[in-house]
This record gives C-alpha cells, sequence and structure tokens, in this order.
C-alpha cells in the first residue's frame, strides 16, 4: 500500500497540468451567416488563455492568411499595466500564414500572449481567398497569485498574471546565465527534472486537487471526505472494507478511435453481508489523445463517482462478485473537446464482475467492467487489479 503511493506520487508529479476547454468554433472565409470571419470569445473559467487553431486553405491557389487577436474596446485590459477601459482594441496577437493550395497549418497562442483577459475578440483576414480555421480556447490553471505558491525560490510573474517563473531579469539568475524574460526561465538551463515552476510539492497537491475532481464538481470530495470518516464501520457488522486499485481504462466508439488506453487509480468503500453489499467508490483516469488539431493538447482526465449494490458467491478460497453501480463521469483537461462538447459531467451505468482471494483482512482482487456512458459517444472498458483492508470473517 505505502509502496504504491509513493509510485503514485511519483508518477503525479510528471502529470501535466489540469486545462479546461471553454469554447470551440469556427471561422470562414468568405464569411457566412453560420460562419463568420471574427467571433468575440468569452471565458468563464478562472484561469489563463490558451488558443489553438488550425486553418484550412479549400482553394487550388497558395494563399496568405493573417490570424488576429485583439482586446474588445471598452474592456479593462487585465494581463497589462493598463488599468482603465479601452477606447479601442489593442492588438495582443498576430500571426501571419503561408498556406499551399488545399493545405493547412496550425498554430497556438500561448497564456504568455493572451494573459488572463476575459474576453478576446479572434479573426482571420486573407484577400480573395477561400479558408476556413477551427479553434478551441483553453483555460490553463494558475500556477501563482504570490511568490510563496511558487516552488524552489522561483517567482510569481505579475506581467503574465498566475505564472511561475524561474526569473524576470538577468539579476534572478545565476552569473553565467542569462534570463529569457518570454520563457521566464535563466538560460543555459540547469539540469532537467519533470517538474517546471510551480511544480514539487504545489505541483502534486495541486495534481491532487485537479486531477481527482473536475473544477466544477467539487461535490466528489465531500463523498470522499466521508469515506474516509466512516473508518469505525470496520469495527462492527456487516463487514467493511476499504480497497484501492490501479488499472486500465479503454473508450471505444468515436472517443476511442482518438484515445490511447488510459492509467486508473481507484478508491472504495464497500458494505457486505454474506451474500449481497453496496460500495461507493472514486476512480480517476488519465489518457493520451490523437485528435486532429486543434487543440494542441494530447490529454484527457476522467473522474467517475460509483454507487451501487454487489453480490458474492464463494467458491472455495475464492469469491465472484458481480455489481451494477450508477456512475457521473466527469471530463478534465478534456482535448476531446470539439467530439464531446463543451458539456463536463455525464451519467452512466457500471456493469462489472471480478475476483477475489481473502487472507485475513486482507483482499487480492481483480476486476472488469464495461461502462456505458450516457450522451457520451464512446463507453468505457475497464481492467483493474487490487488490494483492500477487511473486517469480520
Amino acid at each position: 500500500m505505502r509502496a504504491l503511493g509513493l509510485v503514485f506520487l511519483a508518477l503525479a508529479a510528471c502529470v501535466p497540468a489540469p486545462t479546461d476547454p471553454v469554447a470551440s468554433g469556427s471561422l470562414c472565409l468568405p464569411a457566412t451567416a453560420d460562419c463568420p470571419a471574427q467571433t468575440l470569445i468569452r471565458r468563464d473559467a478562472v484561469g489563463r488563455n490558451q488558443l489553438d487553431y488550425a486553418i484550412q486553405n479549400t482553394s487550388t491557389t497558395e494563399t496568405t492568411v493573417i490570424a488576429e487577436a485583439y482586446v474588445p474596446a471598452g474592456e479593462s485590459d487585465a494581463g497589462t499595466d493598463l488599468g482603465a477601459d479601452m477606447d479601442s482594441p489593442i492588438l495582443i496577437a498576430k500571426s501571419e500564414h503561408q498556406i499551399a493550395p488545399e493545405g493547412s497549418v496550425g498554430n497556438r497562442w500561448t497564456p504568455q500572449l493572451l494573459g488572463t483577459r476575459e474576453e478576446i475578440e479572434f479573426s482571420i483576414a486573407c484577400t480573395e481567398c477561400e479558408v476556413n480555421a477551427d479553434y478551441v480556447l483553453t483555460s490553463v490553471a494558475l500556477e501563482c497569485s504570490a511568490d510563496d505558491d511558487c516552488s524552489s525560490g522561483w517567482l510569481c510573474d505579475t506581467r503574465i498574471p498566475g505564472r511561475c517563473v524561474e526569473c524576470m531579469s538577468d539579476d534572478d539568475c545565476q552569473t553565467e546565465q542569462t534570463c529569457n524574460i518570454d520563457r521566464g526561465r535563466c538560460t543555459p538551463a540547469n539540469a532537467a527534472s519533470c517538474s517546471s515552476g510551480g511544480a514539487g510539492t504545489t505541483g502534486i497537491l495541486l495534481f491532487l486537487i485537479l486531477f481527482f475532481l473536475p473544477r466544477r464538481k467539487r461535490v466528489a470530495a465531500a463523498i470522499l471526505g466521508l469515506t474516509f470518516l466512516s473508518a469505525e464501520a470496520f469495527a462492527a457488522p456487516p463487514i467493511a472494507s476499504l480497497g484501492v486499485g490501479v488499472g486500465t481504462q479503454i473508450f471505444t466508439g468515436e472517443i476511442g478511435a482518438v484515445t490511447q488506453p488510459g492509467l486508473s487509480l481507484s478508491i472504495a468503500q464497500e458494505l457486505r453481508w454474506q451474500y449481497l453489499g453496496l460500495s461507493l467508490g472514486l476512480c480517476t483516469s488519465y489518457f493520451l489523445t490523437d485528435q486532429p488539431a486543434p487543440p494542441f493538447s494530447r490529454d484527457l482526465r476522467t473522474v467517475s463517482v460509483l454507487l451501487g449494490p454487489r453480490g458474492y458467491l464463494p467458491l472455495g478460497p475464492i469469491e465472484l462478485v458481480a455489481a451494477v453501480d450508477y456512475m457521473r463521469l466527469g471530463l478534465d483537461s478534456n482535448s476531446l473537446v470539439r467530439i464531446t462538447g463543451p458539456e463536463l459531467n455525464f451519467n452512466g451505468m457500471s456493469l462489472s464482475t471480478g475476483i477475489r482471494y481473502r487472507w485475513s483482512g486482507l483482499e487480492a482482487r481483480i476486476d472488469a467492467a464495461w461502462q456505458p456512458v450516457f450522451n457520451l459517444p464512446g463507453d468505457v472498458i475497464w481492467l483493474q487489479i487490487g488490494v483492500a483492508v477487511a473486517s469480520g470473517s
């Protein structure tokens, strides 16, 4: 158990920070009623802006397309030293793309360019051309609000709110280094590690909070807390157990076509009588994705809360288990937003079976499940091994 926890924490430090896609759409030239040449993108989540877009040239001639992002007129320009509302739009990002006939290009504007502004006007322009652009706006988690939030002596960048940086000037670096202000890093870099600014202890804590729970559904935190507070159930009938498991989850359907098998971690509280029982569990999984851009991010996190009955069939030293659970599935760092849509939470079922072997107060478990998810273009196949601590006999 302790070794498993240490391995998990080591993996956690190298998993990228969660992001939250908040808007997606398309632009076209020539513009149409359903596909304009510019759009106003509003962010309703706390964080820093990141915009991924891909432009397709649908004509048979080479063309030059200019993509631009503005802070709209009348908005306060959060992320710069301008404190008042502005009378005219301000250009904050611009890219020029030379696109071959029937070719395409992709680009990402990072939070260093877009900051924490709540509204961004995105547009494309070209002359006598036929192009379309797909875009996804992502809210990247704030790393800090003050220097104390950053680990290893890093600084909280006040020019780009919410970013931990190694340096803000050459004075923050060692004698033989200079500061790359755009990246916030001293160059040449020190020995590489899987953590960056704001990682270490802070990064692991953020992971444990954000990876396990979608930002908009914190109710699962209360459920998990109640699970641990129910420890007194271990001392009295019915038989109680607390188990953890690791395994893999595989998406099917449209999602499965662009998603690799994922790593899962689960915890469950179970109460049982001789042949029947009840379980409350929490499972989180991490996937890599292969979808066409945008976005250019390649990760998907899920968290599911499961509640339902169990049936047990003893067969000598082992027993078979069958279960039907109600499942509430949440998405986080959803790089498949163009497939799943902006919805973050879904209802589903989990139909599972397993084998258990028990000695003394420990159980070894192997479980398999099929999990149909309503209104999501893909179900989940789940395979898991685990151990549990159980009371009673």
